[in-house]
């Protein structure tokens, strides 16, 4: 089992990520459990995507509407670092974005993660992202 963070992941491997929504078909959610090790991809693996880290399900993925996401899941989501790195999403200040998803009023599938390690792969560029903040010092 995988999922592709793409916009996200460089929240992921600096460890500010931990919660992710989709749309996915209820035949697809089932696949998924708590308990569950799962590959991170820096995006889709039909399009290039490298595992980049392994994620432990905490629960069960269940549905919710985005209108009751809270500041708490602008955190979790990886937005909160985003902004703090002067970084868009969607051509967007990402709580901008964080606002108008929760206006959208979407009923997306909810995962609750927490990193276990990161790859090769996901560790060197994790260390492009420390220097790079390094640098601007």
């Amino acid at each position: 089992m995988w999922i592709s963070f793409a916009k996200t992941t460089d929240a992921l491997l600096i460890g500010r990520k931990k919660k992710t929504r989709r749309q996915w078909a209820l035949s697809h959610a089932k696949k998924f459990r708590e308990g569950q090790i799962v590959d991170g991809y820096n995006r889709n693996p039909r399009n290039g995507g490298i595992v980049v880290a392994q994620i432990k399900l905490l629960r069960t993925p269940y549905q919710q509407s985005t209108r009751r996401m809270t500041m708490e899941d602008y955190e979790l989501e990886g937005f909160a670092w985003m902004t703090e790195q002067g970084r868009l999403y969607a051509g967007l200040e990402p709580l901008v974005f964080f606002h108008k998803w929760r206006e959208a009023d979407v009923k997306l599938w909810v995962i609750e993660f927490e990193l276990l390690y990161l790859t090769v792969a996901g560790m060197l560029r994790k260390l492009e992202l420390v220097g790079a903040n390094d640098e601007g010092k």
